[in-house]
């Protein structure tokens, strides 16, 4: 029986340590997005034109996806790391949420690049990973693997803050009880 009762007395414990490493990794992937999109930004126009090496989108349409993926990156990069600094772990599932979405984008990208490889070697333009060519197998399953481990990420925090919920929810029972005339 003083097993259980120890069990249970590291649980708080555990959940901080959890929610640490939770908001670490928020915090880290959306610094990632942030250092790619300014990465992105500070040559445009050689993002561009590896966008237009890929072969899937035409050269009218890669400025402004171009400039598009740079903003999404800057904006999810910036939104995530204010959302995670201000408002702590309770707002965690939604950036990952977000985050685990973006991954996603890249990985059905790299898989039609795998599918349907570029006519010519050239750089993915991920940004700190990339190489001078790509290996668009190895950037799908990695951006997959990214995107699965952020939605696990999102439904652990949202399993932990379900019994926070259901506090909540007795707490507005209690009020909305109080309330009635």
């Amino acid at each position: 029986m003083p097993a259980v009762a120890e069990r249970g007395a590291d649980a708080p414990r555990r959940a901080s340590v959890l929610r640490a490493i939770l908001m670490f990794i928020a915090i880290a992937v959306s610094l990632l997005f942030l250092y790619s999109g300014v990465e992105k930004w500070s040559d445009i126009g050689q993002f561009e034109r590896i966008v237009v090496s890929h072969g899937l989108i035409g050269q009218s349409w890669a400025g402004p996806a171009g400039v598009a993926l740079a903003c999404i990156e800057l904006g999810l990069g910036a939104i995530g790391l204010s959302v995670v600094l201000l408002t702590g772990p309770r707002s965690l599932a939604p950036v990952f949420l977000a985050q685990a979405v973006m991954f996603l984008g890249f990985a059905v990208y790299a898989g039609l690049l795998a599918a349907k490889p570029p006519p010519e070697a050239t750089s993915c333009g991920c940004g700190m990973l990339s190489a001078p060519t790509a290996d668009w197998p190895s950037i799908l399953t990695r951006n997959a693997i990214t995107a699965a481990s952020l939605g696990v990420a999102a439904l652990l925090v949202l399993r932990s803050n379900r019994h926070a919920q259901a506090g909540r929810d007795a707490f507005d029972r209690f009020l909305t009880g109080v309330a009635r005339p």
